[in-house]
């Protein structure tokens, strides 16, 4: 019988799918652990908790891209083009968290509804370190080891409206975090004329749901912003016998196309990112994807999908989307699409800079996220290699890191000489540091580099699911010293090449690896032992695109090493 008063061996921050897959792989290691995971909210899920499903949800990813290789999904009853709805997805992850126990608990036994995380502190106690877990309600838990599995689309950013001086501005301000919460009301008759106020991925799916419920809609885009979302098509190019375009960007023959920081410097890698023929058809497939994306969405053909187009090319996006419903441009088509900033709010009416007036019954806010962790401190961050707020960044911090990451500018450089270019685009501007963690995971201060804490999803790539299996099975590798040791100077130059590259592959400091996941997938695996070469042949290996099947029995290989 378990002592409660004990700490915990594990607690996991975070009931998504990168909190739940962290939990089910340490179990399956050390069933017998005491591990706990918390949640905020009443269910499990994340994103795609069943409170966070608004109507029309459509996944990005297809079937076979969005489900734990050591759970198969059950097949949706409908699709498009094999994306399925937000609420098969929901279902999948409920399921999951019930579908296996260990010492007679499963998954969403061990789940700690409403649990708030306020504060994190830490002690060293008998030469160990134990770190305490405060909730807003003043509930708190202990453990040894701390896996925070939160990632960036948990805090929402919201920007600093101008309140006109006794205009009290009377419409609710809603962020599409709370779309579904909210759905209800934005789809009833009190609500007729909305503003939507962002080009994301998130922008396009709020119009499309409040398009087809009937409302009038003016959708602002800043025009000195990041503009709007890459949309991609989601038929694929009549090669490889693909089913959707999401199978093109996941063979090792496209993703060898992306100049990724994370694949050895092989033949491939001479050949398309050092060589003129080589850079030239890379360049050219490129330029064919953004050409095929943009004739697919029709923005040369109808002006009102004009402000729509991206301000640039498929090879630099920072924000990607798949239209994931067949009527999605004749829907969004519809919206009054306006490119200028928000100058002020006053009563019922939304001013745009230039003086324009635009009345609205509610202004939904698809402003992005916040990339700091909430209840870390800005000096605990810090110490962590966690973003903080540029104007809380140190000076010393940052002289340190921007010498580090100007001499691994000549090694990206000197790997991929096409990266000289810097085309300028309009960008919106950043407004944290970058986060400095070894593997995207892992805090460089020797302080914490122990094995005892580290940060899961902390960026965004495509195929996230597979991104939470194998991050998972390396951060438990990883605390429990399974990995090689790597210096606090070996991990600090690992994570300014990787700042480096993304400066120059994605021109910005952003947390989104687009192209180039399936590349840091094999890196992990091959820190762990694990071979990353998944198919049956060369043929295959090359042209075949990979999903989570080809990763099935990781964790009997890793235990098999």
């Amino acid at each position: 019988m378990q002592d409660n008063s004990l700490p915990y061996e594990l607690v996991v921050i975070g009931a998504g799918p990168h909190g739940l897959i962290a939990a089910h792989t340490w179990l399956e290691l050390y069933p017998e652990s005491r591990v706990a995971i918390l949640e905020a909210e009443e269910e499990v899920g994340g994103t795609w908790a069943k409170g966070r499903i608004y109507p029309g949800m459509m996944t990005q990813s297809p079937v076979g891209k969005i489900e734990f290789s050591c759970y198969p999904m059950p097949p949706p009853e409908t699709t498009f083009l094999q994306l399925m709805s937000g609420s098969h997805v929901s279902a999948y992850l409920e399921a999951f968290s019930q579908h296996k126990s260990w010492a007679g608990k499963s998954l969403r036994d061990r789940v700690k509804f409403k649990f708030d995380v306020d504060s994190v502190s830490w002690a060293e106690i008998d030469g160990a370190r134990l770190y305490t877990i405060r909730s807003s309600s003043g509930e708190s838990v202990t453990c040894r080891k701390l896996m925070v599995a939160t990632g960036l689309t948990n805090i929402p950013y919201l920007p600093a409206f101008k309140i006109e001086e006794g205009k009290e501005f009377l419409p609710p301000i809603i962020h599409c975090k709370y779309l579904a919460k909210n759905a209800d009301f934005l789809l009833s008759p009190a609500v007729q004329k909305v503003v939507v106020l962002g080009g994301a991925k998130s922008a396009f799916d709020t119009v499309q749901m409040l398009i087809n419920g009937g409302k009038e809609v003016t959708w602002i885009i800043r025009a000195d912003g990041a503009g709007p979302a890459c949309m991609g098509d989601p038929k694929p190019p009549p090669i490889f016998g693909l089913k959707n375009s999401s199978e093109l960007v996941s063979t090792r023959f496209v993703s060898k196309l992306s100049p990724s920081i994370f694949e050895p410097v092989d033949a491939w890698a001479r050949l398309w990112h050092q060589s003129k023929i080589g850079i030239a058809i890379s360049a050219f497939f490129w330029r064919l994807i953004t050409l095929k994306w943009w004739t697919a969405a029709g923005y040369d053909r109808d002006e009102r999908l004009l402000p729509l187009k991206p301000d640039r090319p498929v090879y630099y996006v920072q924000t990607l989307g798949i239209a994931n419903a067949a009527d999605t441009w004749e829907t969004v088509a519809k919206a009054k699409v306006v490119r200028k900033g928000i100058e002020r709010l006053s009563g019922r009416d939304v001013v745009l800079s230039g003086g324009e007036e635009v009345a609205c019954d509610a202004l939904i806010a698809c402003t992005g996220w916040d990339a700091k962790v909430g209840f870390f401190s800005t000096e605990q961050s810090a110490g962590l290699g966690l973003p903080v707020d540029l104007k809380e960044e140190s000076v010393s911090d940052r002289k340190h890191w921007e010498a580090l990451i100007e001499e691994a500018d000549k090694e990206v450089l000197l790997r991929f000489p096409r990266l000289e270019e810097q085309p300028a685009f309009p960008t919106g501007k950043g407004r944290t540091s970058s986060a400095k963690l070894y593997r995207c995971m892992v805090p460089t201060n020797p302080e914490f580099n122990d094995g005892s804490i580290l940060f899961l999803g902390h960026f965004i790539t495509r195929d996230t699911m597979t991104l939470a299996e194998i991050q998972a099975l390396w951060a438990v590798a990883h605390m429990n010293g399974k990995l090689s040791k790597k210096t606090e100077e070996e991990m600090e130059e690992d994570v300014a090449l990787v700042i480096a590259w993304r400066r120059r592959r994605y021109l910005g400091d952003g947390h989104t690896f687009l192209f180039d996941g399936h590349e840091y997938y094999s890196q992990l695996l091959r820190d762990l032992g694990i071979n990353d070469v998944r198919k049956s042949s060369g043929w295959r290996e090359i042209f075949s695109p990979y999903d989570v099947h080809d990763y099935r029995g990781l964790i009997d290989e890793y235990k098999a090493l």
